[in-house]
């Protein structure tokens, strides 16, 4: 583990990325570079938010440039893949169909027969391939950061996590005592499960440590809150991450998420792309 100093100048430093993290999901956009994609006020700061991360985890630009191909070559495995489960003649098929309901007119059974001849035979193979890309994507982008940089990149999430809880802490002060009692001896029931589940058989007492910050921070009022925010953050961060270290599968498998969260957004491939040219990287 990292010195407490380092923790803490990284815990941070990833408050400025807050705003990514803690954004819900997107529905996908359906590009290959940015300048496809209308540059709007939340696009913009979207991308600020990933550049200022791979800033703060000093990615080099021949490092933005290896994550960069390898993402391109997962997706580019990815279409290969999808073009084995639709191939023309499904497609063709499907498409004779729906001619024929544009017209108020039945498939014949000939037209549902050459649907069925198209479909791909052995689906699992396709499962198969695109279980292999990921794992190879994953594991291309993982050899790309440094040892450092995995430990401060899997602290991010927890800094999202840490800022939730205060956030909860102060909105339980605006509600009746009963309710919010209630609240805050049930929040965040799943961060609780992986807490007593990398703790093993130390899980009631780093519960009962979870459950003090939480009654802690809650009998704060917002003045008082602001002026120890980071503290409380390092706090709470120290706690999960010292817990989640017992289980070194829990950790990977949360760099893999924030990974994977890197392939699956389409813009991320843009921008590291293109930070890479920037910087002079091929």
């Amino acid at each position: 583990m990292k010195s407490s100093r380092t923790l803490a100048t990284w815990m941070l430093a990833g408050l400025m990325t807050l705003g990514a993290i803690l954004c819900p999901p997107r529905p996908a956009i359906h590009t290959q570079g940015i300048e496809e994609e209308e540059l709007s006020a939340e696009v913009l700061q979207r991308d600020i938010h990933f550049l200022q991360m791979l800033m703060q985890l000093k990615l080099t630009g021949e490092q933005r440039a290896s994550a960069a191909k390898a993402i391109e070559a997962f997706h580019q495995k990815r279409e290969a893949t999808l073009k084995l489960a639709e191939p023309p003649e499904l497609l063709t098929a499907l498409s004779a169909i729906r001619e024929a309901l544009l017209k108020g007119q039945a498939p014949t059974p000939a037209m549902r027969e050459a649907v069925e001849a198209a479909r791909p035979r052995d689906e699992g193979s396709l499962d198969k391939a695109f279980t292999e890309a990921r794992q190879e994507v994953l594991t291309a982008l993982e050899s790309v950061l440094t040892d450092d940089q995995k430990e401060q990149l899997g602290i991010l999430p927890l800094i999202g996590v840490a800022e939730e809880v205060i956030g909860m802490c102060l909105h339980s002060r605006e509600l009746d005592t009963a309710e919010a009692r209630e609240m805050r001896l049930n929040a965040f029931p799943e961060i609780r499960d992986q807490l007593a589940f990398a703790a093993g058989d130390g899980s009631q007492r780093v519960l009962g440590d979870f459950q003090s910050l939480i009654n802690r921070i809650s009998a704060l009022t917002p003045e008082q809150v602001e002026p120890q925010r980071e503290q409380l953050i390092a706090q709470i961060v120290t706690l999960l991450k010292t817990t989640f270290d017992k289980n070194p599968e829990m950790s990977a498998e949360r760099l893999r998420d924030q990974l994977w969260g890197w392939v699956t957004e389409p813009r991320v491939h843009a921008l590291l792309r293109g930070s890479a040219a920037a910087m002079g990287a091929q």
